[in-house]
């Protein structure tokens, strides 16, 4: 059954809807916060999108790299 989520990333709550447990969902959501606040702090931009939207970017590329190795 499907439940919904409050998290909070970057200042910012959103509210998710899965099936997945209430731990899971908050690892991943706190793994994001961590993520764009590390970009956040190296990047010199402020905008929250652009830096959302690196971090995004980065991510994909590791995921990619990850599935080139063989992991899925």
């Amino acid at each position: 059954m499907k439940t919904q989520y409050q998290v909070e990333v970057f200042g910012q709550t959103f509210t998710l809807v899965s099936e997945k447990g209430s731990e899971h969902i908050q690892a991943i959501a706190s793994a994001a916060d961590r993520r764009i606040r590390e970009i956040s702090m190296q990047a010199r931009t402020i905008t929250p999108l652009r830096v959302a939207i690196m971090a995004l970017l980065q991510a994909e590329e590791e995921l990619r790299e990850a599935m080139r190795k063989g992991f899925k």
